[in-house]
């Protein structure tokens, strides 16, 4: 697993291109945003 800490200008979409997660997956994981 991999942790981000998230910065100001950091989009989901911009981390599912970065980590080569699916962008669904991301929201998944993260039901709190």
């Amino acid at each position: 697993m991999k942790i981000h800490i998230v910065k100001q200008g950091d989009s989901l979409y911009a981390l599912s291109q970065k980590y080569g997660v699916p962008l669904q997956k991301i929201i998944e994981a993260n039901p709190q945003i």
